[in-house]
């Protein structure tokens, strides 16, 4: 019989030999796990659609029930509380439900909201009736019998989400995330600061010059002493803004630990929120119908989120993943101009709040949302885009060593010790890729496209309208744009402007069928300013 210190031998030696000498191989239930931990990751972070893309992914690289359900839960909610898709909504909450998934009452509740929403009573009382019937505990808690006596007497909700009254419910303070570190975070007053007490944002002290913040668990300490309350509500002394991390921001600013990290939100009023995006978004040096273009695209796009995350913490992120904002360091004449001459005005789609995407550059193509991340908005079409050629990022080309690859790759949780081929599979239209198969050893993994940038790095692979090379041992991507390529080209109403196109015909041509109309809601109000 082997003895004992001869099985610990072979099992050290077995472990070396899978580690060390064996090729890693792809493991595609891995690969969906942390997909799926991504997209959830991004989903709570307001990146939606990044979410979107990874959630997809585990759809397609999973074979277990329980994760592919998840995975379709999640795009449910996303094209149902999101993108205002309602049918793409129903078929995700449909898949989750056929596949016997955790939140199959939620599925089904959320289900019969769409169908009332669309007016369809009778098919929401279908879904309503079997979650009353299958889930007695989570009706009672939800309310669910309540929403059901509505349905039937046809007293339901049936405005869209984005529709022109709900704006009546959206303040005129805009929630800027603009940090969120493990690291210590430094604010200063000039001539000094004030603190809320008691929590409240209504009741202000003076206190110390400067405070130093830190993050001890869920717990915040100012000074080194634990504050007693979950946030930390602080402004300017004298003046109407104050220094975070040696960037100065206006109005207040409130700060809570989170896990260890700490998360500080500006609150802002909207016009001076965008007055701190536009020279972050484009060059104030452009024409001044392109900078309005953009002035009221940026203001749509804002108020959408503050539809959309008004009972969470913040509406947007201050980078790329909402919109990219400098703060009162940043502000310039030019842009603030093109901001007040725009004020108040968003874009309306009939009655519907416009989701007015944009990017850098469309590379003579702008895509449909449609075959990007599967939604369907009439206004965020195919568009024949040639100005944009004229832009920066028109055309580039990058090289990526193999090694490389399969580093940014393992960041994503995709383990693999060599890549033979990446291979792509499906083209839109106008020529983007919408997947790709990562082909070596052990299972071939299928990624959407916009998932492969992310994971290369947005910046390196500027766009997904490319064509990729394998030679001597380096991946060469070639490519056109800058961007998802959805919505607004910014260089591209650039060269329009300077076409003599003014900003509304600018608007039009990037977002068919929509037009500006003035938001009544003063954006200039510190009236609420925390919410």
């Amino acid at each position: 019989m082997m003895s004992m210190k001869m099985l610990r031998f072979n099992r050290v030696l077995w472990i070396f030999l899978m580690v060390c000498v064996f090729p890693q191989y792809i493991c595609a239930e891995t690969v969906a796990s942390a997909f799926l931990q991504r997209a959830e990751d991004y989903y709570s972070a307001g990146r939606y659609f990044e979410a979107i893309s990874f959630y997809r992914d585990c759809v397609n690289n999973s074979d277990t029930a329980e994760q592919k359900a998840a995975a379709l839960f999640g795009l449910g909610l996303l094209f149902d509380r999101y993108l205002d898709d309602p049918e793409q909504a129903l078929t995700y909450y449909k898949r989750h439900i056929e596949l016997q998934g955790a939140d199959s009452a939620r599925a089904l509740h959320y289900s019969a909201q769409v169908l009332v929403r669309q007016s369809r009573l009778d098919d929401a009382q279908v879904y309503y009736q079997k979650v009353l019937q299958g889930y007695r505990a989570y009706s009672a808690a939800h309310a669910v019998q309540s929403e059901f006596a509505d349905c039937m007497t046809g007293v339901g909700e049936n405005a869209g989400l984005f529709d022109r009254e709900r704006l009546q419910d959206v303040s005129g303070i805009v929630r800027v995330l603009i940090e969120d570190s493990s690291d210590s975070v430094v604010i200063k007053g000039n001539p000094g600061l004030r603190v809320a007490l008691h929590g409240k944002e209504n009741i202000f002290e003076h206190c110390d010059d400067m405070l130093v913040l830190q993050a001890d668990n869920n717990r915040l300490l100012v000074n080194n002493v634990p504050w007693a309350y979950e946030t930390l509500i602080v402004q300017g002394d004298g003046k109407d803004y104050l220094d975070v991390n040696s960037r100065r921001y206006r109005s207040r600013v409130s700060v809570r630990a989170v896990k260890g990290r700490l998360q500080v939100i500006n609150h802002v009023p909207l016009d001076y929120y965008l007055y701190g995006v536009l020279p972050r978004e484009v060059y104030v040096s452009w024409p001044m119908a392109a900078l309005q273009a953009q002035a009221v695209a940026a203001r749509t796009y804002v108020l959408y989120h503050m539809l959309v995350r008004q009972n969470l913490s913040y509406d947007v992120l201050s980078t790329t993943s909402s919109q990219v904002y400098g703060g009162l360091d940043r502000e310039h004449l030019e842009t603030n101009k093109a901001v007040d001459a725009t004020r108040s005005q968003v874009l309306f789609n009939g009655r519907q709040l416009a989701l007015t995407l944009y990017h850098a550059n469309s590379g003579g193509v702008v895509e449909a949302i449609d075959d990007v991340w599967g939604a369907r908005l009439p206004y965020l079409q195919r568009v024949v885009d040639t100005p944009s050629l004229q832009g920066r990022h028109a055309r580039w080309s990058c090289t990526l060593s193999i090694s490389e690859v399969i580093k940014h790759l393992a960041d994503y949780g995709v383990q693999c010790s060599n890549l033979d081929n990446i291979e792509v599979v499906k083209r839109s239209g106008s020529g983007r890729v919408e997947d790709v198969v990562l082909k070596g050893q052990g299972a071939p993994v299928l990624v959407g496209g916009n998932t492969l940038r992310l994971m290369l790095g947005a910046s390196v692979v500027k766009s997904t309208r490319f064509i990729i090379e394998k030679i001597d041992g380096v991946f060469r991507f070639t490519g056109t744009g800058y961007g998802h390529g959805v919505g607004m080209s910014q260089w591209g109403a650039y060269a329009l402007a300077k076409q003599g196109a003014d900003y509304r015909a600018i608007l039009a041509h990037y977002y068919p069928g929509t037009k500006p109309i003035v938001w009544k809601k003063s954006s200039q109000t510190c009236a609420g300013l925390l919410r």
